[in-house]
């Protein structure tokens, strides 16, 4: 997120590329964004909303690329995932099983969180 005298701006979850290839228009998406801050009444939520239509939703159109498409293939670097589970009911061995794939390539099969 960046913050700038004319209010904020965030990059979104998924990559731009990404939207791109899966065929979504950019200029057709919209944004249902909430924020919480600590007021001296208390906590207040903030809705963003189209003065136009007076809707929660706010047209896409103004977000760009925060992180500049590089030039040329970055060179391969290690990095290490950690995850991190937190299992607030019984669950037993065997229930909770999945697949752990990063960047589409599966690193870990059939991990079950319990063992």
């Amino acid at each position: 997120m960046r913050e700038t005298a004319d209010g904020w701006s965030a990059e979104m979850a998924v990559p731009v590329e990404t939207v791109h290839q899966s065929g979504m228009d950019l200029r057709r998406l919209q944004l249902n964004a909430m924020a919480q801050s600590h007021t001296p009444r208390g906590l207040e939520t903030v809705f963003l909303t189209d003065p136009r239509y007076g809707t929660k939703f706010r047209s896409c159109l103004g977000f760009l690329r925060l992180v500049p498409k590089p030039a040329a293939r970055p060179r391969p670097r290690r990095f290490t995932v950690r995850l991190h589970f937190a299992e607030i009911e019984d669950v037993v061995p065997g229930q909770r099983i999945f697949d752990v794939a990063i960047q589409g390539k599966t690193v870990a099969k059939q991990l079950d969180v319990i063992r």
